[in-house]
């Protein structure tokens, strides 16, 4: 337990006055996001019996909403996100392919933050981010007659497309981490139809 608060505190700490944790020296959109993840899992995780854990608490509350805008200046009203400035994104994932966006860790980060902080804006970013994929992943969990824009099922949220999702273990992240084809264009989803129907 004192080596994961160590870890915690020794992230925050790194964390820039604008919000930045930095990766290879600067700002990378996947990494932030999943720093946002591992400071909100502790955080639940934490008490209120001591100041300590509620001093924690609070810097783990600053440091999300210091995050907000890095992520939302990089987010267009479509839904696209902005890559170029990421540090790590021209990387090999550990399957040999080039890293994309890793929409899954993203919702997940953004889903924590909101409850952390309270701040509506991370799960109205997680709807914005998620919206355009939306038929690729229909297709996947609940086959092809989604594609026609009829919803088969009535899921209808970030939240309850995250926990069909994330349950699924053998499937590798299909919304957008390690050896996915989706990338940080939504425009190239409808090209990866092909790949995603021989799942």
């Amino acid at each position: 337990e004192n080596a994961a608060k160590n870890l915690i505190e020794e992230g925050l700490d790194l964390q820039t006055d604008q919000g930045i944790m930095p990766e290879k020296g600067g700002f990378d959109f996947n990494y932030q996001s999943i720093g946002l993840t591992y400071v909100g899992r502790y955080a639940q995780l934490l008490g209120n019996s001591t100041e300590a854990d509620q001093s924690l608490k609070s810097q783990i509350d600053q440091a999300m909403q210091i995050s907000l805008d890095l992520f939302s200046d990089r987010v267009d009203s479509l839904g696209n996100v902005d890559l170029t400035d990421s540090t790590r994104i021209n990387e090999s994932s550990r399957s040999g392919r080039p890293k994309t966006l890793d929409i899954k860790n993203i919702v997940q980060g953004y889903l924590s933050a909101s409850v952390i902080t309270g701040d509506s804006q991370y799960l109205t970013l997680a709807e914005l981010i998620v919206n355009p994929i939306r038929p690729v992943v229909e297709y996947i969990f609940e086959g092809p007659e989604t594609l026609d824009g009829q919803r088969s099922s009535g899921s209808d949220t970030t939240a309850d497309l995250f926990a069909r999702t994330g349950t699924n273990e053998k499937n590798e992240n299909p919304l957008g981490g390690a050896g996915s084809g989706l990338t940080g264009n939504h425009d190239d989803y409808a090209l990866d139809m092909t790949s995603v129907s021989s799942m």
